[in-house]
């Protein structure tokens, strides 16, 4: 997807491509005059699991932007999340190992109360080959492994909360406000899948 906030244009895409591939690791976020369409920046955002360049399931390229009045986060969802100021300077970013073959790559993130939601497993440090089916089967289906929604501060990358609940890895959560003016989250309850 594509953000617009002032004069600001912010979207991913995959990493310049120069052989013939199906796979892919990193992506790009990029920003662009708004009025102008002129490239004004462009930063790597890595990975760290491969995925399918065009996937049924979409690639590493599926998470839209989440951008406030002075931050944009981009999420590779191969493993990667990046804060930005809006000139392009690195804030803070954090890696972790996706857990099966899908893992939240229908997900998009947003913005709540000055943070960023995201879905991810908690753990950061999983051996690579549990990024495949085979590989995360040998784990099984554990409650450590479901993927939950995560909200960070997008000033800091300082995490707020991590859901009790596993959301699915198709799920798009939805976030409103009650009538009471508290916030509130609807996501596809999940676990391993």
């Amino acid at each position: 997807g594509v953000v617009v906030v002032g004069d600001r244009l912010f979207l991913t895409s995959h990493e310049p491509i120069s052989s013939d591939t199906e796979l892919g690791t990193n992506i790009l976020g990029m920003c662009f005059d708004a009025t102008s369409g002129a490239e004004l920046w462009r930063r790597e955002i890595p990975a760290v699991r491969e995925t399918d360049l065009s996937s049924l399931f979409s690639d590493n390229t599926a998470a839209t932007p989440v951008v406030n009045k002075d931050h944009v986060v981009f999420v590779n969802v191969g493993g990667s999340v990046q804060c930005f100021d809006h000139q392009g300077n690195s804030i803070w970013s954090q890696r972790w190992t996706p857990f099966g073959r899908h893992h939240a790559r229908q997900h998009e993130p947003f913005l709540l109360d000055n943070a960023v939601v995201i879905s991810r497993v908690n753990q950061d440090d999983l051996p690579l080959e549990v990024t495949t089916k085979a590989g995360a089967k040998k784990l099984g289906r554990a409650v450590e492994y479901w993927n939950r929604l995560q909200k960070r501060d997008m000033a800091t990358g300082d995490l707020r909360w991590i859901s009790a609940a596993g959301t699915s890895v198709h799920s798009t959560s939805m976030s409103g406000r009650f009538a009471d003016g508290t916030s509130g989250i609807l996501t596809g309850r999940g676990g391993g899948h």
